[in-house]
């Protein structure tokens, strides 16, 4: 996710099925707490990339979000520093 020009927060990347087992593993392999909830999973698995976070998703994101940018001392318009 990502911030576009008018501000809101986009989906740049997702993935299914086997791409998403992949994406959860390496997570856990590095050691990313993950976070399960099937409704926002599922409201941001029909989201297009490149298109802003619906309105009834935003608070929940913006709570993951904040949590993963607190936990790295970072604000979130910076890019994440690679471990």
């Amino acid at each position: 996710m990502k911030r576009s020009t008018s501000g809101q927060t986009k989906v740049i990347a997702k993935g299914s099925g086997e791409v998403a087992e992949q994406i959860l593993q390496i997570a856990f392999d590095q050691g990313v707490k993950v976070r399960t909830d099937s409704d926002l999973a599922q409201i941001l698995a029909n989201v297009e990339l490149e298109s802003e976070i619906p309105l009834e998703a935003l608070t929940a994101v913006a709570t993951i979000l904040n949590y993963v940018y607190d936990e790295q001392k970072q604000p979130f318009d910076e890019t994440p520093k690679q471990s």
